[in-house]
């Protein structure tokens, strides 16, 4: 064979391509489907990983493929809701992981071992020791990155998981700084790959918006609340601290039924006017307003049972009755039933009796 190669380079690994098909039926949503491939795969690589006949270094491998093949198969029960098998499978892939911590071939799938348990623990209930898991993974991807480079893509899927535990554990602040992180980290990723990390980014991004929306609802209601800082809106009339009810501020009402000069004559000689200083008076800033008499317009014609009502086509016949104002019956106008047209209107001429209200255009 050239280039050194012998036949059985160029045979396909049955555990690596059963590997690839289970990572890929998860990614499609078929879940089912997974667990079936994902039981195959990992028994191809338990096998592996016990055989004798396997090299240190091959058997290890084998190992860290099957604790990535465990972290799949967590992933399709979780989507599924079958969240006891999840934490069965999640516990026995970080225990896997944690018996070889100490190879470098295990520190990468100890991280994602941890995120899938952290995930199977809040699936039950479980949340404290979900952020202790997620906490865990984070500081180990942090470890691993600053070694390698190849490892932030997934120290940022870490950050964004722990993000989302945090805040719904009510840890608001810690939440918004975490997410922050995965998304700059997010962006330089996708910088340099966007195909890879375009969807990593998308989801960050999302989150920070809500951990964002979170923040600024909570300063809304911590202004809004009394000594939160925020603007109290001033009494009104008739609550505690504020002015009399009826009565506007800094202008003195008359009591009722007083009567004060109108005409011209009153408004020359100054008279209702208020003078600056101590009494009753607009108040600082307000110039007095003159008053003038109230307007009333006559009530319409109308006739009583047992007197005679209005003639037909005009003319006189209309009764008014006792009280009315002067002139309330002479002739008006009268339209083709015998309705009176609109006149002009009528004022009355005597004085306005003590104790009744003034109308329009009075104080």
């Amino acid at each position: 064979m050239p280039d050194g190669k012998t036949k059985a380079d160029d045979v396909p690994d049955p555990a690596l391509a059963a590997f690839e098909i289970s990572a890929r039926l998860v990614l499609a949503g078929r879940y089912e489907e997974a667990l079936t491939a994902t039981d195959e795969v990992a028994r191809l690589y338990r096998e592996r990983s016990t055989d004798t006949r396997t090299g240190p270094l091959e058997a290890l491998g084998a190992a860290a493929s099957r604790a990535y093949v465990l972290v799949f198969r967590c992933e399709a029960l979780s989507k599924l809701g079958r969240w006891e098998e999840c934490l069965r499978t999640a516990s026995e892939a970080v225990a896997l992981s944690r018996s070889q911590q100490a190879d470098a071939p295990f520190a990468a799938p100890l991280g994602a071992t941890l995120m899938g348990l952290a995930t199977a623990l809040w699936g039950l209930g479980r949340p404290q020791e979900a952020l202790a898991m997620a906490r865990e993974s984070v500081v180990l991807y942090r470890r691993l990155a600053r070694r390698d480079a190849a490892y932030r893509p997934q120290l940022a899927n870490a950050l964004n998981l722990l993000g989302v535990v945090l805040s719904r554990l009510g840890l608001h602040v810690e939440a918004l700084k975490v997410t922050k992180e995965s998304v700059a980290l997010y962006r330089r990723l996708t910088s340099a790959d966007p195909a890879a990390h375009t969807l990593g980014l998308a989801q960050a991004v999302n989150n920070l918006a809500r951990r964002r929306s979170v923040r600024d609802h909570r300063r809304r209601g911590a202004a809004e609340r009394p000594g939160g800082g925020g603007a109290l809106p001033a009494a009104g009339p008739g609550q505690p601290g504020g002015p009399p009810a009826g009565r506007r501020d800094g202008a003195r009402q008359p009591r009722p039924g007083a009567l004060q000069p109108r005409g011209v004559a009153g408004r020359r000689a100054g008279v209702g006017s208020h003078p600056a200083g101590p009494g009753p008076g607009p108040g600082p800033g307000r110039s007095p307003r003159p008053r003038r008499a109230p307007r009333r317009r006559a009530p319409p014609p109308r006739s009583r049972p047992g007197r005679p009502g209005p003639a037909p086509g005009g003319g006189r016949g209309h009764h008014t009755g006792a009280g009315e104002d002067a002139g309330a019956g002479r002739d008006q106008p009268r339209g083709p039933a015998g309705r009176p047209r609109p006149g002009p209107a009528i004022r009355r001429v005597g004085p306005v009796p003590a104790g009744q209200p003034p109308g329009r255009g009075g104080f």
